[in-house]
């Protein structure tokens, strides 16, 4: 994700929007859960504007594994 140059709020929404899409990809490929491997924000510089960045890896889980206790 990629925020936009000029905006007015919305900081901080990025871990949402991806939560929201690991979920409807779930649903949608009929899995019963996701995990969230990796997710990391940042800034992007690039003339003549900065822009803010996100980007996540998510893994759709078919079933939890087993724990050894």
């Amino acid at each position: 994700m990629r925020a936009k140059s000029f905006r007015v709020g919305g900081d901080g929404e990025s871990g949402l929007i991806l939560r929201r899409r690991a979920l409807q990809l779930q649903r949608e490929r009929g899995f019963p859960a996701y995990r969230l491997l990796e997710y990391s924000e940042g800034i992007e510089s690039s003339t003549p504007f900065t822009h803010r960045y996100a980007e996540g890896v998510i893994q759709l889980v078919r079933a939890e594994p087993v724990k050894k206790p």
